[in-house]
């Protein structure tokens, strides 16, 4: 159970943001040890989206955090998993016409960004399969748009942001 403290705070938060979430609330993790250098684990941590009140708020913000916990979580984290520490961030809903996970790097080829992308955001909070997952060679724009360009997500303008948001990132 948390803090009675925390748990007053929680609640008073709310109730000044309350009017102002028409769109809904995402309570997500934050971490060092997530993504860095030398991991990339996105997903280990629990999310939650579309939260319109008070108690789901607070049940997905116990929820992320027991997830630090998680035998995935430990497991990934290995002999370092008492050491990292993890926020909690409560955000505004943010809808788009699609949501994604962009690893600038691939695990298998370095020369390679890997694209995954859903339509719904829960799909991808969830680690269900993408709806649409592809490549980007990091050094050319590869026009595979019979892949790319399933179900009109994208088109080549917005592959080039998709890319040169991964590059930028990087620096």
């Amino acid at each position: 159970p948390f803090p009675n403290n925390l748990l007053r705070q929680l609640r008073l938060k709310f109730s000044e943001i309350n009017m102002d979430i028409k769109n809904g609330l995402a309570v997500r993790s934050s971490s060092v040890w997530e993504d860095n250098s030398d991991n990339s684990c996105a997903g280990i941590y629990s999310s939650s989206v579309n939260i319109f009140s008070e108690d789901k708020m607070i049940e997905a913000i116990k929820n992320t955090w027991a997830s630090n916990f998680s035998e995935v979580a430990l497991y990934y984290k290995g002999e370092d998993s008492i050491l990292n520490g993890m926020g909690i961030i409560v955000q505004k809903m943010v809808y788009a016409d699609f949501y994604g996970v962009l690893f600038s790097k691939d695990i298998s080829d370095p020369n390679k960004i890997l694209v995954e992308l859903s339509k719904t955001n829960q799909d991808i909070v969830n680690g269900f399969k993408p709806d649409l997952r592809f490549y980007l060679d990091r050094n050319h724009l590869s026009e595979k748009n019979e892949i790319i360009q399933k179900d009109n997500l994208l088109n080549n303008e917005l592959i080039h942001k998709i890319k040169n948001l991964a590059l930028k990132m990087e620096k």
